[in-house]
């Protein structure tokens, strides 16, 4: 909900704006959400580089996070949820994550559960920003002609506007179980 609410605006530009804006560059920026990471990213022609980063530092460092806007991500979030629910091939990969994964984060789906979907607030969404989104747990990667030392300075407001911030701590992370079963050799 947090990584969709990304691309809901900006303190700058409301939501067609920022569409608009990006669409201009000839590109789409989507969000990733996997179990143990999220993601911006964007295929984008290299004379557009600057004004394309500059966006992403936009949408990064200056999110609007509106309510209403929360709300209608959660109905979509929702109506995915209901839509996995009449597709075999999904409900198979679900069930096969939960069973292969009992018990341990990777069994979650990353849509969530209705449940817990439901109660999510404005407030939980800027917390989650808040601890997700900073220098610490930022990694940035790049391909084709680009020059390193030309992204990292456009990339230094971006650095420099997010929080220190605290690594993620993956030595609390649970251990991920052995499958049960045989084993055939």
């Amino acid at each position: 909900l947090t990584n969709r609410m990304l691309l809901r605006g900006t303190k700058r530009r409301g939501r067609a704006a920022l569409e608009e804006a990006i669409e201009a560059l000839g590109t789409e920026l989507f969000t990733s959400t996997q179990r143990y990471a999220v993601g911006l990213g964007a295929t984008v022609l290299d004379r557009h580089l600057p004004a394309f980063v500059a966006l992403l530092n936009e949408v990064i460092l200056e999110p609007a996070f509106d309510a209403a806007e929360v709300e209608k991500v959660k109905r979509e979030m929702l109506a995915e949820v209901d839509a996995d629910l009449d597709d075999d091939g999904t409900l198979a990969r679900v069930w096969f994550r939960r069973l292969l994964f009992e018990g341990h984060p990777f069994g979650h789906g990353t849509h969530g559960r209705r449940a817990e979907l439901a109660h999510l607030t404005l407030a939980d969404v800027q917390a989650h920003y808040q601890r997700t989104y900073t220098q610490a747990r930022l990694l940035i990667s790049a391909a084709g002609k680009v020059d390193e030392a030309a992204l990292s300075a456009l990339l230094a407001p971006l650095r420099a506007g997010l929080p220190a911030g605290e690594p993620l701590d993956w030595a609390g992370f649970p251990p991920v179980p052995a499958p049960k079963g045989v084993r055939v050799a």
